[in-house]
């Protein structure tokens, strides 16, 4: 004992003698030591793993349970792995199937995390060198620079899918990037497979009151200025002012993990007595029957990767006004929404997501998106048009099975093995 505490003494002492810019970059790349790096391709007959947070109420969380059942309406069998605690708290049940990690050498993941949480995830995984896998990136980002340190990443990926087209153009501009290709979310009311999901006066909880009724989305940890909930109030209330017969709900996460920014959103609220807000973590049930209580979904969104929640309540007929800038352009257009102008302007997030330099995103115009929401208030026929061109977009481009394909015909090509 005596001696093993002499050399970890002396181990110490020779480790201080380093200089620290060396002793940093050995903890920095430290991972690529042994963490497993991409095989060109996986045999037939390999297992395909989608590693995600499966037990999260988090958007990726439900990105991960979307992308099983779009792999399983392809006809393919994925193995869902969960590695929530990897990252943060489970919040929820998973609604699929969760599975251990295959022990084989062979095999095909798909890592539905962004680059931050991928070695560690890699290593949660069990995957070290020496293994075989085929690894791809299934990743979201919300601006149109490439976020600082995820290339250093690259080399454990055979490939990288992104959510949209607006995250494709970002992570491909990077010289070194791997073959990156747009692959939608997959997107479908209902997901534990309710058949009432189009049917919106099905739902127990479906108002009985006839309230004009706006949801608005927003995550604390997905930054509350990117999602800008306090924009969303301040166009209703120019829309509706107090308004008896209209509402709108501010659907939020971890706001208490800041609480000046609750106080802000009161302020933002004033007197008025037809904004509430609801705090909490849903599960799936529940998040659709949110869903269909409402008229139309608002988000006045700096940036989006996507905009899952835009997308999912287009699916259940509940039209969108959102900032025309970003993710959601990839479903959205004049035909199926009301799009809201924006301008330019830097990136400032109190908050800390996003911290970065020379960067943009979108400043949505407040006076337009009213103008937006009271037109969808006023014309009724106007809003049944938009539900149905919704439902349409999401049916035919972006359900399961649809998207579903996609990632089978990805998963297939032998171009970029």
């Amino acid at each position: 004992m005596r001696l093993n505490s002499q050399l970890i003494s002396l181990a110490k002492r020779v480790w201080r003698l380093i200089p620290a810019t060396a002793r940093a970059w050995f903890w920095r790349h430290e991972p690529d030591f042994y963490l497993a790096r991409s095989a060109r391709s996986a045999p037939a007959g390999a297992p395909i793993v989608i590693a995600g947070l499966f037990r999260s109420a988090t958007g990726i969380g439900a990105s991960a349970r979307s992308t099983y059942r779009a792999l399983k309406a392809a006809g393919l069998n994925p193995i869902a792995v969960d590695i929530t605690e990897t990252s943060l708290a489970a919040d929820i049940e998973s609604d699929v199937p969760l599975s251990p990690m295959p022990q084989t050498r062979h095999g095909t993941l798909l890592l539905q995390l962004n680059a931050p949480e991928a070695r560690h995830a890699l290593r949660a995984l069990g995957l070290f060198r020496g293994s075989a896998w085929r690894i791809i990136g299934y990743w979201a980002w919300e601006l149109e620079v490439f976020p600082a340190g995820w290339s250093r990443t690259f080399h454990h990926f055979n490939e990288i899918w992104c959510v949209s087209d607006f995250v494709t153009d970002a992570i491909r501009a990077h010289p070194a990037a791997p073959r990156v290709r747009s692959v939608p979310l997959p997107i479908a009311p209902l997901a534990f497979g309710n058949e009432e999901a189009t049917d919106r006066n099905a739902f127990p909880y479906r108002r009985k009151d006839n309230l004009f009724t706006v949801l608005t989305m927003a995550d604390g940890l997905s930054s509350f200025e990117r999602k800008n909930p306090i924009g969303a109030i301040r166009a209703f209330l120019k829309a509706f002012d107090n308004d008896p017969d209209c509402r709108l709900i501010v659907k939020t996460r971890n706001i208490d993990l800041h609480p000046t920014f609750r106080d802000a959103l009161q302020a933002a609220i004033g007197d008025a007595k037809n904004v509430d807000v609801f705090d909490a973590s849903l599960s799936s049930d529940d998040y659709w029957r949110l869903m269909s209580t409402i008229d139309v979904f608002l988000s006045l969104h700096r940036a989006e990767g996507f905009g899952m929640p835009i997308a999912e309540a287009m699916s259940v007929g509940a039209p969108a006004v959102a900032t025309r800038y970003s993710g959601n352009l990839m479903f959205m257009d004049d035909e199926n929404g009301q799009l809201v102008k924006s301008e330019p302007t830097p990136v400032s997030d109190p908050f800390k997501v996003y911290n970065i330099k020379n960067a943009f995103w979108a400043d949505p115009d407040l006076e337009d998106a009213a103008q937006c929401l009271r037109a969808l208030y006023d014309d009724p026929k106007l809003r049944a048009r938009l539900a149905k061109k919704s439902r349409e977009t999401i049916e035919h481009h972006f359900s399961f099975e649809a998207v579903g394909r996609r990632m089978a015909t990805a998963l297939a090509d032998k171009s970029s093995m």
